[in-house]
């Protein structure tokens, strides 16, 4: 799903549909340049936020902000790590397992099309096999 947040093409997502690329490169070739992902990644698959999330960012051309749940819920203790991941998968600011407020540069002129742009090139790879 995406929306126009104060003229930002803005996409939403939830944990599990980090394992779903195709869902990413929809949005990217719709113009979306920042996706914001809230999760309840366990503590124990932490390391598969940070991967997913990279290279959601770089394959798609997208800013991504993964929101991480902390602490415990039903007994299953939460990984944290929030993050704010940018296009090149730099990791801009990574939280940890306590609640904090996180800040992160945003330039959507900088990104505006890089996802549509990247889904161009795809798109002439995928034609180049047939």
């Amino acid at each position: 799903m995406d929306v126009d947040m104060h003229g930002i093409r803005t996409g939403m997502a939830v944990c599990y549909e980090f394992y779903f690329p195709k869902m990413w490169r929809r949005m990217a070739k719709k113009g979306t340049t920042l996706i914001l992902a809230p999760a309840s990644w366990p503590a124990k698959h932490i390391t598969r936020l940070d991967i997913l999330a990279r290279a959601r960012a770089v394959e798609n051309g997208l800013c991504i902000a993964a929101v991480n749940m902390v602490g415990s819920y039903h007994g299953l203790q939460l990984g944290g790590h929030s993050c704010f991941v940018d296009p090149a998968g730099r990791m801009q600011v990574q939280g940890g397992l306590t609640e904090e407020i996180l800040y992160a540069e945003y330039d959507e002129e900088k990104y505006k099309d890089l996802g549509k742009t990247l889904a161009v090139i795809q798109l002439e790879k995928e034609r180049g096999k047939r």
